[in-house]
């Protein structure tokens, strides 16, 4: 059974989809009455207008009906027009009465819908005389620039009584004059026989070039006629003002002749198109509305459609600040308002295109029974708002169409007009569905019954020929590839693709253009291999892709425009190198993944981190590397046998080389970076600017998909920590950055497999000091701990002496990782355990403050040594002992058996010498044996700076004469008794120093004698 054969009404009738008032053909107007769709809410709208009209005898006359674009309204009122005028009245209400069988009256609207009453409104409409004047106001525009709408209501009523509707001075003095006088009809065969004008369709024309012939016939007619005054009225428009009274006085006259029973109804379409935002127009029009309600008693009425609510029209005009207080007045004259919803396109087109026929649903019906799993799930679209066949009625409904495609095509056709891709015409409307829909059933008419429309067969002929410049300026580079031309498959593709991936970025989040829902588009039976056929769109993209005419984006596919495919092939010449890559993995993607860091904080100590993207070094080598590998080619068991124990290999090479797509998207993002880089910044004309801030919207798109992938996989990353091969599932993290943190962790816990022996050490500088000052407390404790034996050992192994420096480098490393300060620490510890002794350049035994202020700095630690104290004989200390004795008159120094602490007790015993002596020296400065005082006190001084121990002990041994000599000298001069006879001497000799001379020789000798004692530094 063919297509065409199921189908209720003749598929190739004519079918008129966009309504046009003016359309008064016969076979249109049969058309519009018979497949005129009515809802409910329609059908109580009619009920309301007729009402309104037939009943109301008072109040006001105005009547708004407003609707978006493609609402129907122009056939609501023309169908409203057909109930009224007596040739189709009859089968309009034959057509609503039978609507009517199918009203739901449970929703309680209280509209007075019923079958009954609609009999009484039908036997009102055949009881009033009415008729009416139906016209589109924008294509009944006049170019006078004041009482626009006057004139052009007027130019429509002169229309509808049979006179010209152009020239008014013409109409209402001569046409009306003739027509009063019952001889218009003879005036227009008259015309019509002695010029061969008919005057209906060239009155205006004739009358302009031929007036005195006009006037000429009509004087012959009417000889009562002032044929020279209507020649001046006519040539001079000026002197033939037309005003609202001009057109009240016009209304009344007709409708009184009418008789009392009669009613004139103005059904003026798109009254908002018109008024767009000319405030003169809109108050031209409430200044008519207010004259014809309070002026034309009840007779006439105006109904009005627009798109928008009358308010809304009034906010849109300029200059309008308050719209009650402009048009209050027309406000109040619209008592009846309707709002028709922009009824369900798909259900319209469905019901006047897609009938069928008794035959068609047998067949139909026994071909959903028996395949009904097959055709339910094959067009399942998986989302609400584009479906498949939810059931046997929508699929009787809608085959061979499927009902997603009647939302689908309409939301093509509303992205396609903001791109301007196709003529205004076409929207997404009820006309713009219904008439592809009709047009692409004609087209697969001869098909056999089980054949389904694929979506791509809505780009024909007919949306072809809508397509603008710039539609087909987008589709061609496609189309015009060899390729493509070649194989219908690949062209189809490229139809369905083209019309889904401009859809709109909102109908783009459900349908997405993806290579799964291309595939649905081109389905056309229940049979089709879903899996085969998206293998072979994924081919005819890619193919796309290389050309540059297509982009990829998170799986879905789009068209570039002229200018995108010149950058896309800019940027498919950009060859990033190896470094760029892997530079611009960590910066862009590894980075924010991880969160990584320079440092690692291993207990107070922050340790460095080395870290390579392949052979691309991202941080110098550090106290342990990490290698992330992105296009290794062994295997991680390969390489725990090939890197070094400290360094941590991240192995993504496992799962990214695996990963074509992504690691496609990812080359695609380094290059359009550097294109961005090298052509981005700057110095580009208006249009490439907005390309490249495209290209760079997207490539940001793209990275923040890469990054989510990268993150994804992350969870399954092997590892290599000290040469072992760890599994993804050893190491824990709900996410990429948390699993980096615990590899990183478990990493370094084996490296630094001794960092926590040092713990319980300074940490921190004021730490450190604290323990320095401790240093001299007395310790129970000789005994070592694991850190201390390890440096002891360390400084063994050395020779028994090494620097700070070499300590440092040692123990600040793996498997230590300690901080400077516990370092120091450790050996101020072995320091106060007697274990080790302190050296600064060459100066042994040097105190534990001053060797830990000067290891501090880094610049004196190679200064710094940490060696063996010397072992001191016995009896070195027992002949130093006695030497002190011998030296100091029999005073003894404090014993030890311990070297150390010897050292220690003669130290501080030598220093509490010196500081007696310096004493001494300043209370007898003024006295020449204070040097006697000075000798010993320099002599003492010297061995107590000694820092030596064995040094010191030699040389208390070895200076024992001298310093029994100067401390006797010492006590000697302190023991002087006559210190006060001496200074009264002295005090003589120097106030009788100018009296010497005058001595003679031999008291000048005693003088001189006496000089010689008081300088004597033993007197």
């Amino acid at each position: 059974m063919k297509l065409q054969q199921i189908y209720a009404r003749d598929i190739e009738r004519h079918i008129n989809a966009a309504v046009v008032v003016g359309d008064r053909e016969q076979d249109v107007i049969e058309a519009e009455i018979r497949e005129y769709v009515f809802t409910d809410e329609l059908i109580e709208h009619f009920f309301k207008l007729l009402n309104t009209v037939l009943n109301q005898e008072e109040g006001k006359t105005g009547i708004w009906v407003n609707g978006y674009y493609g609402s129907g309204k122009s056939h609501f009122i023309k169908y409203f027009h057909y109930l009224l005028d007596a040739p189709t009245s009859e089968l309009a209400f034959e057509m609503l009465g039978k609507a009517l069988e199918n009203y739901d009256d449970s929703k309680g609207f209280g509209s007075g819908v019923s079958a009954s009453n609609l009999q009484l409104l039908r036997k009102k409409v055949q009881q009033t005389a009415s008729e009416d004047i139906m016209f589109n106001l924008e294509r009944e525009t006049d170019d006078h620039a004041g009482e626009r709408v006057t004139r052009i209501m007027l130019n429509m009523l002169n229309q509808h009584r049979g006179y010209n509707k152009t020239d008014i001075p013409l109409a209402l003095l001569l046409e009306k004059s003739l027509d009063q006088a019952g001889k218009l009809d003879a005036f227009k065969e008259t015309i019509e026989a002695r010029f061969q004008v008919n005057w209906d369709d060239g009155a205006y024309l004739f009358a302009k070039t031929q007036l005195n012939k006009v006037l000429e016939v009509g004087k012959e007619l009417l000889p009562s006629l002032d044929t020279e005054s209507i020649r001046a009225s006519i040539l001079d428009k000026g002197a033939f003002h037309v005003g609202i009274d001009t057109l009240i006085k016009e209304l009344n006259g007709y409708v009184s002749a009418k008789g009392e029973n009669f009613k004139l109804l103005f059904l003026i379409d798109e009254v908002s198109q018109y008024v767009g935002t000319n405030k003169d127009i809109l108050l031209n029009f409430q200044t008519i509305i207010e004259d014809i309600s309070t002026r034309c008693n009840n007779k006439v009425w105006v109904l009005c459609t627009a798109q928008q609510q009358l308010e809304e029209v009034g906010k849109g005009v300029n200059g309008v600040d308050d719209v009650e207080t402009e048009f209050g007045k027309i406000l109040g004259r619209f008592d009846t308002r309707i709002s028709l919803a922009s009824t369900d396109a798909a259900e319209i087109t469905q019901r006047r295109v897609l009938d069928k026929n008794s035959e068609g649903i047998q067949a139909l019906g026994a071909l959903f029974d028996g395949q009904k799993d097959y055709i339910e799930n094959q067009f399942n679209m998986q989302h609400d708002l584009y479906k498949g066949f939810e059931d046997k009625d929508a699929f009787l409904m809608a085959y061979p169409f499927v009902p997603y495609q009647f939302r689908l095509i309409s939301h093509v056709f509303q992205a396609f007009q903001a791109l301007k891709f196709v003529q205004t015409e076409v929207r997404d409307s009820e006309r713009s569905i219904l008439g592809i829909t009709h047009y692409t059933a004609k087209l697969i008419k001869a098909e056999e019954v089980g054949y389904f429309v694929p979506f791509d067969a809505f780009f024909n002929g007919q949306l072809e020929q809508n397509l603008t410049h710039a539609g087909t300026a987008a589709l061609d580079p496609a189309l015009e590839l060899t390729y493509i031309k070649d194989n219908v498959m690949a062209r189809r593709v490229v139809q369905a693709l083209f019309m889904v991936s401009n859809m709109l970025e909102q109908h783009r989040q459900t349908f997405p253009p993806t290579v799964e829902n291309i595939a649905i588009l081109l389905m056309d039976g229940v049979d089709i291999n879903k899996m085969a056929l998206q293998r072979e769109v994924r081919e005819v993209l890619e193919r796309l892709k290389q050309e540059s005419i297509v982009r990829e984006e998170n799986g879905s596919f789009f068209f570039f425009n002229e200018d995108e495919m010149q950058v896309q092939t800019l940027i498919e010449g950009m060859s990033p190198t190896l470094d760029e890559h892997f530079e611009t993995f960590n910066k862009d993607f590894l980075t924010p993944m991880t969160q990584l860091r320079q440092k690692y904080d291993l207990g107070s100590n922050k340790v460095s981190i080395g870290l390579r993207v392949e052979e691309k070094v991202i941080f110098q080598s550090g106290k342990f590397d990490v290698a992330v590998t992105l296009n290794e080619d062994k295997t991680l068991e390969q390489l725990a046998m090939d890197v070094a124990s400290n360094t941590l290999v991240v192995g993504l090479h496992e799962w990214f080389k695996a990963d074509r797509e992504l690691e496609r998207d990812f080359k695609l993002y380094c290059k359009t970076n550097k294109y961005l880089i090298v052509h981005g910044a700057g110095g580009q004309t208006g249009g490439r600017t907005q390309t490249n801030q495209s290209f760079k919207l997207r490539n940001a798109d793209l990275k923040e998909s890469i990054l989510q992938r990268l993150k994804s996989k992350f969870s399954e990353t092997r590892f290599v920590s000290q040469n072992r091969v760890m599994e993804s599932n050893e190491v824990a993290g709900a996410n990429a950055k948390d699993r980096w943190k615990a590899i990183l962790d478990k990493h370094v816990q084996g490296v630094f497999r001794h960092h926590g022996e040092a713990k319980d050490y300074a940490q921190s500088k004021p730490a450190l000091l604290d323990s320095v000052r401790r240093t001299n407390q007395l310790t129970m404790d000789i005994g070592l701990t694991p850190a201390e034996e390890k440096v002891n050992n360390y400084i063994d192994n050395n020779g028994g002496e090494v620097t700070v420096t070499d300590l440092m480098a040692q123990f600040n490393k793996e498997p230590f990782g300690w901080t400077d300060y516990a370092i120091l620490d450790v050996v101020l510890h072995l320091h106060r355990k007697k274990k080790r002794e302190f050296k600064y350049a060459n100066e042994p035994r040097y105190s534990p403050a001053d060797f830990i202020e000067k290891a501090s700095t880094a610049a004196n630690r190679s200064s710094c040594v940490v060696t063996t104290g010397e072992a001191i004989p016995m009896a070195l200390l027992s002949d130093m002992r006695a030497a002190y004795s011998a030296i100091f008159n029999g005073t003894r120094v404090e014993e030890s058996t311990d070297g150390t602490e010897q050292f220690e007790k003669l130290k501080g015993a030598l220093e509490r010498q010196v500081s007696e002596l310096a004493e001494l020296e300043s209370d007898h400065s003024a006295y020449p044996w204070s040097t006697v005082f000075q000798s010993a006190k320099n002599l003492l001084d010297g061995w107590a700076r000694l820092r030596d121990p064995k040094a010191m002990f030699e040389a208390v041994i070895g200076g024992e004469e001298d310093g029994k000599e100067a401390m006797d000298a010492v006590e000697a001069i302190k023991g002087f008794a006559h210190l006060s006879k001496y200074r009264e001497i002295k005090e003589f000799m120097q106030s009788r120093a100018g009296d010497l001379q005058s001595l003679d020789d031999q008291d000048q000798t005693k003088a001189a004698e006496v000089n010689d004692f008081l300088t004597s530094t033993d007197p």
